[in-house]
């Protein structure tokens, strides 16, 4: 079972769309968790945040997940948020959902200017742990939950610095009309959607 985590509804799609796919057409079964609302955000006027909401949808749809989650935390104002309700969702998602594999903003990564990446990935790194452990949230485990282990994680950045820094490459020739589609998904965000139909346009004009 995978989770996708995304700070904003094209962070996925440009760092990690085809990797998703992949690990989807490997067998996994895939979910996609957006943490923002990503208000104010789109490229496209008349974007707001309901309409991001249906372009998260359709993103997952055209990775191939089964469903997409969103928590609706203000774009670019997470840092302002608990962390640790953040943590305490993911968890709750990674039991209910017997997360093993995770995609994620590198919470490593000290390059990376946007404050929401760098609360998404510290919060599903700490999530990964927390989820596969006895004592933290007993009362999931009363309702009937139950541990999970995450095995794997895959985390990207937006600006990885050096190669030292990167220990995997995922080749996606095979899926990156899988990337493109959900690219173009994404139409209030993201170079692929709204704006990359005006881009075309102008282009031919």
């Amino acid at each position: 079972v995978l989770a996708a985590i995304q700070a904003h509804s094209d962070d996925i799609p440009l760092f990690a769309g085809g990797l998703v796919a992949k690990l989807v057409d490997e067998g996994y079964t895939g979910y996609l968790i957006r943490i923002s609302n990503d208000e104010s955000s789109g490229r496209t006027l008349g974007h707001g945040v309901v309409q991001n909401e249906i372009d998260n949808q359709e993103v997952a749809r055209a990775l191939g997940c089964k469903k997409a989650f969103s928590f609706y935390y203000r774009n670019h104002r997470m840092d302002d948020c608990a962390e640790i309700e953040i943590r305490a969702r993911l968890i709750f998602l990674f039991r209910v959902l017997q997360v093993t594999t995770i995609v994620a903003m590198d919470p490593y990564n000290h390059y990376d200017e946007n404050p929401d990446h760098l609360v998404a990935g510290r919060a599903a790194e700490a999530a990964c742990w927390m989820a596969g452990g006895p004592k933290d949230y007993p009362e999931h485990y009363k309702a009937g939950l139950k541990p999970t282990r995450i095995r794997e994680k895959y985390y990207h950045a937006r600006s990885p610095q050096g190669h030292n820094l990167v220990n995997r490459i995922v080749d996606i020739t095979a899926y990156i009309d899988h990337k493109t589609r959900g690219n173009v998904a994404n139409r209030g965000k993201g170079p692929a959607g709204g704006a990359g139909s005006r881009l075309r346009d102008e282009l031919a004009k």
